[in-house]
């Protein structure tokens, strides 16, 4: 449902729209469905957006949203008549919800970290430019490239999902130049451009606590989960692009190349960190690069690991799950030697003038 309002952002009159009322209708769009459970006060609070507003963009929304409360009214109804409810009701959707999200949307980057560090910090800049230079720079001839996926909050998470939009726009601005020229390159690059802008790249799945912010500013797509275990579920889900469809190491129904990237964090981030290095290690989930970004928080987290090897509560070869790389820089390039992709000429202009900003964070 979301991927039907993806395309109204594109219409020449959205651009003409008031800033602010561009931006939450863009929110809206990850509120429409916002896992498979939307509120009925989420549809009314947001219906006052539009109501009363004239022109044929305002009409098409209006009609989304009743087409939205009507379809989440049905599908409750007959859930509830299926006998989910409470609990089970709540595992039963978010469970739908990822392997509907990895089937559909699957296969990218996915990043761990904290919510609770500011813009202003060092960690919020390097996640977004570790992203910003994997999306734009990797970029394939047919349009398609790197999604990024996190647990859709504020802080390293925005940032990963800021970088990933940053990538998309400056792709974007490109294929733009080039669609303008009336040769057949100009053809095909404004083919291209459609795909690009139809593409839900950037991807968050928040669980739903009180206490804690809604999704960041950032996203295209985005679910709520009500329990942690399915959650984390869907995170590495969406990573790999792997439902409950898929078995063995199928993980390759995509062009794309899956990553985690573990920024500076707190209980959280370790949990799902931990998490996805056990499901590997114990065969459960395929393996893909685990890179763990930053001197500091590399010098925090190896000797556990290191720890444990020596106690033999994990073996030697698991070590080799995690990579540890002591700045941004070096963790794209560890991520680039892992599929050895080559370095595009936008990927070695942003490594040669990147200053590396996480060699001496405290």
């Amino acid at each position: 449902m979301q991927q039907q309002l993806h395309p109204l952002q594109q219409r020449e009159d959205f651009s003409s729209l008031d800033a602010s009322l561009r931006d939450k209708l863009n929110r809206w769009k990850g509120l429409a469905f916002d896992g498979l459970y939307p509120l009925q006060e989420d549809f009314a609070a947001t219906a006052k957006i539009v109501n009363g507003k004239r022109g044929e963009i305002y009409d098409v929304f209006r009609g989304t949203i009743q087409d939205f409360h009507e379809l989440a009214e049905e599908q409750e109804l007959h859930w509830e008549n299926m006998g989910y409810r409470g609990d089970t009701l709540h595992q039963h959707q978010d469970q739908d919800a990822t392997n509907l999200i990895a089937e559909k949307n699957g296969g990218g980057i996915l990043v761990f970290g904290s919510a609770r560090l500011e813009p202003e910090s060092p960690e919020y800049d390097a996640a977004q430019w570790i992203t910003k230079t994997l999306v734009e720079g990797l970029m394939q001839e047919d349009g398609t490239t790197e999604h990024i996926v996190s647990g859709a909050g504020p802080g390293v998470m925005g940032a990963a999902n800021r970088g990933g939009l940053l990538g998309i726009k400056a792709i974007t601005q490109k294929l733009e130049k080039e669609a303008q020229s009336k040769s057949p390159d100009g053809e095909k690059a404004a083919q291209i451009l459609r795909h690009v802008r139809l593409q839900l790249s950037s991807i968050g799945i928040r669980i739903n606590l009180k206490h804690e912010p809604g999704w960041n500013d950032y996203l295209h797509l985005s679910l709520t989960m009500e329990k942690f275990n399915i959650r984390k579920k869907a995170l590495a889900a969406t990573a790999l692009g792997r439902s409950e469809a898929h078995e063995g190491q199928h993980i390759n129904w995509h062009k794309r190349h899956p990553a985690i990237f573990v920024m500076e964090g707190g209980f959280g981030t370790l949990d799902e960190t931990f998490e996805v290095l056990c499901l590997m290690q114990c065969g459960k989930m395929p393996r893909v690069p685990v890179i763990v970004v930053g001197k500091a928080w590399g010098a925090a987290f190896r000797p556990l690991l290191e720890r444990m090897c020596a106690k033999k509560t994990i073996n030697l070869d698991d070590l080799k799950l995690v990579q540890f790389c002591d700045n941004e820089r070096d963790g794209v390039e560890c991520y680039l030697d892992c599929y050895k992709l080559p370095q595009t000429d936008e990927m070695k202009l942003a490594l040669a003038q990147r200053e590396p900003l996480l060699h001496n964070v405290a």
